[in-house]
């Protein structure tokens, strides 16, 4: 997806940290249903109605944890991961960069990963792999929109192949790979183990946490053989989760931050464009834009040595962001930076567009990141009143055959504050009103071009947020029975 100014924080496009192998980027195919191109993706999604807009989120960022033992992601990973998703998406970011050598660190502009690894004595090899969609939305109408092969749905897969042992060797006498990502929270799960024929010393496959069938197995270890050599990572015959029964925008989990907000009785439209200097500013706690999607996908093998029974284990975790592209006022504060004053002010000024619903406002979360950008902060073009600005779409509507005129007047506009005129400020009742609501031209214009591409009037082209498709990310790691993490100092006493 397109950098948000969350995802400039989180650092370059694709960042290997503490990682002990690489095997480049990855292409994902079979995520889209039709052309991935993101513009006519958000377009559709633009010209829907406020409420189906609300319940839309883009993956603005995917990050893997991955250890070579359960003892270095409990003591190492689980307990910081899930204090930082208690907090902030710049927790999260911050958790990740700090991990030490020997955790793998995949992310956080992937949209996927695969994690191949070896089983103990050379008995075996497998993968556990993933891809989450870069648009999820509340609900199934309107799934058309996302463009999306298995709509609202992650893209999971877990494949284990043992192999006969060689004389004398030890015996990998049960595996574990699960079906589906299991709840990331606290210490790792437990495996739930299947037995290896002959005690060890026979053959076993696991496609998607099942047992294969004799008939089935060969084939199914010639597929994974081709598909982990394989340059991209196809999802073809990856399984969907969370499943048919629900939904990936169900499992969303939030973040609580403070911002700073004016306090008022009449909505936000009239509140906002009250002077500044009037505000009665005050803390609240809300719900961060950004939500949180996770899962845990532990890999274990029961291996006999000398005697003594041992359990080698790869844990893998991942945790994805989401964003909305619809912004409520605390949400786009947040967004914004977290300076709830400033932005605010900015917004009084004039300096970006929201769409007004009475007296309610929404913000484009693209509006927000090009205002950060430092771009249109200036209002273009006549500043009208709502009936006028119907009446600019529909002559657009005759003359440039602009055939969505009639649509657009019918849902919500983008209006700026201007500053009420002098003269006129001395006949109002509430003088503390110092600006109101217009549609100015070049807002309207770039509006009316998200519904029809074909429309060119006006400078001003319409900003985005969906980006370019991401690829994913590849590992090559191994099972161990001990930690691969050396000893962590305490953190002082503060």
């Amino acid at each position: 997806m397109r950098r948000t100014r969350l995802g400039a924080l989180l650092g370059a496009s694709l960042t290997l940290l503490s990682v002990t192998a690489l095997a480049g980027d990855l292409p994902i195919k079979g995520l889209f249903k039709g052309d991935p191109a993101p513009k006519p993706i958000e377009d559709g999604l633009l010209a829907t109605d406020l409420d189906t807009l609300r319940g839309v989120r883009a993956r603005t960022a995917l990050w893997v944890f991955a250890t070579e033992s359960r003892a270095d992601w409990d003591r190492v990973v689980a307990a910081g991961l899930d204090e930082a998703l208690s907090r902030s998406p710049e927790e999260l970011e911050r958790f990740a960069r700090g991990l030490p050598r020997g955790v793998t660190v995949l992310g956080p502009d992937i949209a996927g990963a695969r994690v191949r690894f070896e089983l103990p004595e050379g008995r075996g090899s497998g993968a556990v792999a993933l891809a989450l969609p870069p648009v999820i939305k509340q609900g199934m109408g309107e799934s058309s929109l996302l463009n999306s092969r298995a709509p609202n749905q992650g893209r999971f897969l877990s494949a284990v192949d043992v192999r006969r042992p060689e004389d004398g060797a030890d015996l990998v006498t049960a595996v574990y790979a699960p079906s589906t990502p299991l709840p990331l929270v606290g210490a790792a799960p437990e495996p739930n183990y299947q037995d290896v024929p002959g005690g060890g010393r026979g053959e076993l496959v696991l496609w998607a946490g099942r047992r294969a069938r004799d008939g089935d197995a060969g084939d199914l270890r010639d597929e994974l053989t081709g598909w982990l050599k394989r340059d991209d990572l196809p999802t073809q015959p990856m399984r969907s989760f969370p499943g048919r029964e629900s939904e990936l925008a169900r499992t969303l989990r939030s973040f609580r931050v403070p911002v700073d907000v004016p306090v008022g009785e009449d909505g936000w439209y009239r509140t906002l464009s009250i002077r500044p200097g009037d505000w009665e500013m005050e803390r609240r706690r809300v719900k961060h834009p950004a939500r949180t999607i996770s899962g845990a996908a532990p890999v274990s093998a029961r291996v006999e040595r000398d005697g003594r029974v041992e359990e080698h284990e790869l844990i893998v975790g991942f945790v994805a962001l989401y964003e909305p592209l619809l912004l409520t006022p605390e949400e786009a504060a947040i967004a914004a930076g977290g300076d709830g004053k400033r932005f605010f002010e900015a917004v009084h000024r004039g300096e970006l567009p929201f769409l007004r619903d009475r007296d309610d406002i929404w913000f484009l979360r693209a509006h927000v990141e090009r205002w950060l950008d430092g771009r249109a902060k200036k209002p273009e073009g006549k500043a009208r009143t709502w009936r006028d600005a119907v009446k600019q779409l529909r002559y657009w509507g005759e003359k440039y055959r602009l055939k969505s005129a009639d649509r657009i007047a019918r849902q919500p506009l983008p209006f700026r504050y201007e500053a009420i005129p002098a003269d006129e400020l001395e006949e109002m009742v509430d003088r503390r009103r110092a600006a109101r609501g217009r549609v100015f031209t070049e807002d309207l214009s770039a509006w009316a071009k998200h519904m029809d591409s074909r429309f060119d009037k006006g400078d001003l082209e319409p900003a985005y947020v969906l980006g370019k498709p991401r690829g994913g990310a590849d590992a090559k790691l191994a099972l161990r029975a001990t930690p691969q993490v050396g000893p962590q100092p305490r953190p002082r006493p503060t």
